[in-house]
């Protein structure tokens, strides 16, 4: 029809406002990105496992939003700083030293929850056998020490009560994260069209998740030990030593030990192929050995620091002491010495005979001068 005009033209000649790009947010700096990011794992924990617990028990709702709230505290820990999740050795991976703290700080809510659970932990809860057997547990790992085979000491037997109730509070503290960790694999694989997720799985999954808490327990108890051994430092020169002590044993305690853990997650990725997995491994051994360094050193240098700041100084100095003196009268009489009693007993004095060659005293003696 002649004259007629379509909307769309009409639209299509509007002056709209052009639209602006949105500026690029700024990146948290990497430790309050750690931090953040440690929280959200932690909720992520909790979160898988509610879902295990409800797929255990068979309470769909409950397994339905523990996932949920995994899946989204998980993605929001990710997303928190994406460039300081690719390890240094990988491709477009992250400068060491960010990415290094970033992990650090990322483990610091649970370090933070054992420590408590430690301190409030009953002795009760703790096995006797642990207790025992932490006396002979390396130093290094921050046991008592003691020789196999012999006798533990006093000091080794105090030590290896102390390791026992760490680990004890550890694997506590690291239930929720060894269930909750195991539980994200199984729902990650899911989710790339992998196996179904089974209620024997889930049983599985629960028993696996005890001796992934015991190992998960022995990092802060290590770094709790060696806090509490290594005071003698009597220099800043022992402080460095300490911390150098401190960041190998951390670093060879947590290698073997992530990697473990991680081979455990790797169970559950049917979806990835045998080097993925593989890789997986590594990277979680390199990763536990660098941030078990760090804990492990920084347990040793502020432990060594503390000593240092105990210890009284052995020398003092000249213009320190005349300025403590400054004040004293040179003039001032010193106090009088304490009279004896009066009331001592009389006492004859002791008496001596004298040999033939002896003369006594009272008799004046002759000297020759020839």
């Amino acid at each position: 029809m002649a004259g007629w005009i379509s909307p769309l033209d009409v639209i299509g000649e509007q002056n709209w406002p052009a639209v602006q790009p949105t500026a690029p947010q700024p990146q948290s700096n990497w430790f309050m990105a750690g931090a953040k990011a440690g929280l959200h794992d932690m909720a992520s924990f909790a979160g898988g496992t509610a879902q295990w617990a409800g797929k255990v028990t068979g309470i769909s709702p409950l397994e339905q939003a523990g996932q949920a709230l995994s899946d989204g505290q998980s993605d929001a820990a990710n997303a928190e700083r994406p460039d300081l999740n690719i390890a240094p050795w990988r491709e477009g991976g992250a400068p060491v030293l960010p990415w290094l703290g970033y992990q650090a700080v990322r483990n610091l809510p649970y370090i933070a929850a054992t420590a408590v659970a430690s301190r409030f932990m009953p002795s009760g809860m703790v096995p006797n056998a642990l207790k025992s057997a932490g006396a002979y547990v390396p130093e290094f790992m921050g046991g008592g020490g003691a020789a196999l085979g012999e006798q533990a000491g006093y000091t080794a037997a105090k030590k290896g009560v102390e390791f026992a109730r760490n680990v004890t509070a550890g694997a506590v503290a690291g239930a929720p994260m060894a269930i909750g960790s195991m539980q994200q694999e199984v729902n990650e694989r899911v989710k790339n069209g992998g196996d179904p997720y089974t209620w024997g799985e889930a049983v599985g999954l629960g028993a696996k998740a005890v001796p992934y808490a015991a190992l998960e327990a022995l990092g802060p108890a290590q770094a709790f030990g060696i806090a509490k051994q290594l005071r003698t430092a009597k220099t800043v020169g022992d402080v460095g030593k300490i911390a150098l002590k401190g960041a190998a044993a951390g670093a060879i305690e947590e290698m073997p030990q992530e990697a473990a853990q991680t081979a455990m997650e790797q169970s559950y990725r049917s979806d990835l192929s045998a080097s993925e997995k593989a890789q997986n491994i590594i990277d979680g051994a390199l990763t536990g050995g660098a941030v078990g360094g760090v804990f492990g050193g920084a347990a040793g240098g502020v432990s060594g620091t503390r000593s240092i700041m105990r210890t009284p100084p052995q020398n003092v100095d000249t213009d320190s002491l005349a300025a403590s003196t400054a004040d004293i009268d040179p003039t001032a009489v010193p106090p009088a010495e304490p009279e004896l009693p009066m009331d001592l007993p009389d006492m004859e004095p002791p008496t001596r005979t004298l040999a033939p060659s002896e003369t006594p005293l009272s008799e004046p003696t002759t000297v020759s001068s020839a």
